[in-house]
């Protein structure tokens, strides 16, 4: 979907890969919309000399391309709490994402991963290098994050929240039991 912001990842990549030729970056997921943005993608791909560096990919095995990172990278625009953002940090993962939506309840800048602008393709590609040159920091994040998670939205918390959440609105408040009585 648009809102996904892959372009703003590829072209962070150019920036990145003019500093260093060490680093491949792996879009995953598949087009879900009529628009055909993985040809608009492919296409800045090819403008910025990216080909054999920049790919994509739609697959259903997460955790195997999960494995396979050093830096997980969300782009979007006005997304909930991701999936995408949580599996990564529950694999351990390092995590740069856009401070928008609900991208920054998830992470929290230098503690439970690293945030950039929405669309600041310059800033992203400073956070991707800075884990990419300090790896001990991308584990001390990743760990942080992985802490978090089990601390707040383990399967066990996430339902006695909602449980307790339900029961309170079930309950008349005092002010309506007040006006009732």
């Amino acid at each position: 979907r648009p809102m996904k912001r892959q372009a703003t990842l590829v072209r962070a990549a150019r920036r990145i890969l003019d500093q260093r030729d060490d680093v491949r970056f792996v879009l995953v997921g598949r087009n879900a919309t009529a628009q055909d943005l993985r040809g608009d993608v492919a296409t800045l791909i090819a403008e910025l000399g990216l080909d054999g560096k920049v790919f994509q990919m739609h697959t259903g095995g997460v955790a195997q391309v999960l494995a396979g990172l050093d830096v997980a990278v969300n782009c979007s625009q006005g997304e909930g709490l991701s999936n995408a953002i949580m599996e990564a940090m529950a694999a351990g993962v390092p995590v740069v994402a856009s401070a928008s939506g609900g991208n920054p309840d998830l992470v929290t800048d230098g503690q439970t991963g690293l945030t950039f602008e929405l669309d600041n393709e310059e800033q992203l590609a400073d956070r991707i290098v800075t884990l990419l040159r300090d790896p001990a920091l991308g584990r001390r994040l990743a760990d942080n994050a992985l802490r978090r998670l089990r601390a707040e939205m383990s399967p066990d918390i996430v339902v006695d929240r909602f449980d307790a959440f339900y029961r309170d609105i079930a309950q008349p408040s005092r002010v309506v039991a007040d006006a009732l009585a």
